[in-house]
């Protein structure tokens, strides 16, 4: 009798048992795949379509650009003979000329803004957002003028 009281009952006694349950398994075992697995799948099923897709587009943007450079000014000057480095100069020339006027037009865009209009906006800008402390949005108007008159 002594030694039945020594013994451990049944309910004492915990397993130690570890149990994976992993999207293997569940499959091993011949269970349905959970709702984060399939989305999973339906990710990676969209995303390998994304990609092919995008492939096709660069293969398709760059045979348009390889036939555009095909049919290209150059090409038509050798066809007809004339290419020589006299009118390469000359071409060179006409676009050099046509970056010049770019840069003028460039610069006289910036002529007329004045550091007065800039000066008058920041302070606007400014007091708006002292007025509206923590409400940026409020001021989001002046903020674009002057985003709009630095970027200039």
């Amino acid at each position: 009798m002594g030694a039945q009281a020594s013994r451990p009952s049944l309910t004492d006694i915990t397993p130690d048992i570890k149990f994976d349950a992993s999207e293997e398994t569940i499959k091993r075992l011949g269970g349905t795949e959970t709702d984060f697995a399939k989305r999973e799948d339906a990710e990676r099923f969209i995303e390998s379509k994304i990609s092919e897709r995008l492939l096709q587009l660069e293969r398709e943007t760059l045979k348009k650009f390889e036939d555009k450079l095909d049919k290209s000014l150059l090409l038509t000057d050798v066809d007809v003979g004339t290419l020589s480095s006299k009118s390469l100069d000359e071409k060179m020339d006409a676009l050099n000329l046509k970056i010049d006027l770019y840069k003028q037009l460039d610069s006289d865009k910036r002529k007329d803004f004045t550091e007065k209009d800039k000066e008058n906006v920041e302070k606007k800008l400014t007091e708006c957002l002292i007025k509206n402390k923590g409400k940026p949005l409020n001021c989001f108007e002046i903020m674009e003028q002057f985003k709009k008159l630095t970027s200039e």
